[in-house]
């Protein structure tokens, strides 16, 4: 999630990511040069090493192993609920 977008870098993003009512995951390059968003309450941020914005090769399956540990937290949460 870019927080400052490439063609308009004075342009903050973060009431946009703030938004959801839902859990959110964001999955990002640690060297990302856009911008990476903080961690929040119902925001969670996993940040890639070695990966910039753009998630190719280890980290494109990493960004998947981290996908499906979060979901099968927010499942398992909503389940005893």
């Amino acid at each position: 999630f870019p927080t400052r977008p490439p063609r308009t870098p004075d342009r903050d993003r973060l009431d946009e990511l703030a938004m959801p009512a839902a859990p959110v995951l964001v999955v990002q390059g640690a060297s990302d040069s856009f911008g990476i968003p903080p961690a929040a309450p119902g925001r969670t941020v996993q940040l890639l090493p070695g990966a910039t914005h753009t998630i190719r090769g280890p980290a494109a399956q990493a960004a998947g192993e981290a996908v499906a540990g979060w979901l099968a937290g927010i499942a398992a949460t909503h389940s005893r609920g």
